[in-house]
């Protein structure tokens, strides 16, 4: 933190996996493998120093490995109507990479023995729709994907004392 400057920057590489009943090593769903994180933000003086009020700005990028799914057994989907997961090949193929920014704007007001914040967080702010897994949709009579979620915005405020 310097001149109401911020920034940070992480990464990670990782494997999750769990020992199946059958003694093999299985991914989980979260064995993304690699995460990298990057937040920068700017604090600004509202009025005058004394009162103590700061508009705040950040922004925070997120990319990395996509998730693990399990394939959909199409014939037994279309026997049934529904999806039906292939358990043979269980969490075997992973979705495209993650890539999410997040834009949080908010004023923070310090007083003599609490500070309070309010800000706006608005989640996924570019709305990049990542892949989920995939599903039978008995009206097409075929594979359709599934995303994650939008944009999302909250409101949040906090006192700290």
């Amino acid at each position: 933190f310097s001149d109401d400057y911020y920034f940070l920057a992480t990464g990670s590489l990782f494997e999750s996996k769990y020992k199946a009943g059958d003694g093999k090593w299985r991914n989980t769903m979260f064995n993304n493998g690699y995460v990298i994180n990057v937040l920068g933000g700017k604090e600004f003086n509202l009025g005058s120093r004394d009162k103590n009020r700061k508009l705040i700005v950040s922004l925070k990028a997120n990319y990395g490995g996509g998730y693990w799914y399990t394939p959909v057994d199409l014939e037994a989907s279309r026997e049934r109507g529904h999806t039906v997961p292939d358990e043979s090949r269980y969490l075997s193929l992973q979705t495209d990479d993650v890539v999410r920014m997040d834009l949080k704007i908010g004023i923070r007001r310090e007083r003599a023995k609490s500070t309070h914040l309010i800000e706006l967080d608005i989640q996924n702010v570019t709305n990049n729709q990542t892949q989920g897994g995939v599903f039978y949709n008995p009206q097409t009579d075929d594979m359709d994907k599934w995303t994650s979620v939008g944009i999302i915005p909250n409101i949040n405020y906090r006192i700290q004392f």
